[in-house]
């Protein structure tokens, strides 16, 4: 069927069931200088315009229907609790009935205002640094450029709790593949290497870890780190930047050296680096 004759017939459609209604329709109608109809009007929703040729004769007649906005199935947040810094993830689940959706945006802070758009990805990511209550909320636009806001989320961002968090996954860290053998001071050692490649410093304090030692560490030697302490689970750990300092995007530690004690067994070991949390 052409889109014409599809028009027509949508239009002959509304209009006989218009009159076949029961109940009362208000109609505006329209007339030119001849008292022919030029428009009708039914209610606020549909307006039927008539054609006519030099003699009179209807020609066609075209419908305008109003748009259906859109509708937002879901909007969801998580997660939508923690402490500080807090990275949320949303998704914005919609659909327009009688056309498509156009632009997501998202409003984070819950302001009103938008802080970001996109004309084809319905989710995005933030990250919330302040502790607070936020009122997120997710507007699609249609094709027809009618927009539709979702009910808010509520986001409760915590003060951070100090603490030592695991960064070892952010670092790229190499060390000895087996134990060295110290003839002068009668120990074994490894070597270690850790490197920041991301493009933010690492502020300290920032601990390395060696946990699980099957052999104890060698205190006292002279060359190499001395522990700086041991953990809850009782692993030693050495300060590899100090609190006032940081390690740099690209700056590597090279060579930091670890002794253990000269033992008849083989030397089995994990690594874990760890930093401290800003009160």
């Amino acid at each position: 069927m052409k889109k014409g004759c599809s028009i027509l017939f949508v239009v002959l459609m509304f209009e006989a069931m218009m009159c076949a209604s029961t109940h009362a329709v208000h109609v505006d109608f329209t007339y030119d200088q001849n008292e022919r109809i030029v428009s009708a009007q039914y209610g606020n929703n549909v307006t039927i315009k008539y054609g006519y040729d030099a003699d009179g004769n209807l020609m066609g007649r075209n419908a305008t229907f109003p748009n259906i906005p859109p509708v937002i199935g879901s909007f969801t947040a998580e997660p939508s609790s923690g402490d500080a810094p807090l990275t949320v993830n949303f998704t914005c689940e919609a659909h327009d009935e009688d056309g498509r959706i156009v632009e997501y945006c998202f409003d984070f802070d819950g302001n009103g205002e938008n802080d970001q758009c996109d004309d084809s990805t319905n989710t995005a990511t933030y990250t919330y640094d302040d502790p607070g209550t936020y009122h997120p909320t997710c507007t699609v636009k249609d094709d027809d450029g009618e927009s539709v806001t979702s009910e808010p989320r509520e986001i409760t961002v915590n003060e951070a709790t100090p603490g030592w968090v695991d960064i070892t996954e952010t670092l790229d860290i190499t060390h000895s593949t087996r134990q060295l053998y110290d003839r002068i001071h009668r120990c074994f050692f490894i070597q270690v290497t850790v490197e920041n490649p991301g493009e933010e410093a690492i502020y300290g304090p920032v601990r390395l870890i060696i946990t699980n030692p099957s052999i104890p560490v060698e205190t006292g030697v002279g060359v190499g780190l001395e522990p700086d302490g041991y953990t809850e689970e009782g692993n030693p750990y050495f300060t590899i930047v100090p609190e006032e300092g940081a390690l740099d995007p690209g700056e590597v530690l090279r060579n930091l050296r670890i002794n253990f004690e000269l033992q008849r067994r083989r030397l089995t070991y994990g690594i874990k680096v760890e930093r401290l949390t800003a009160e």
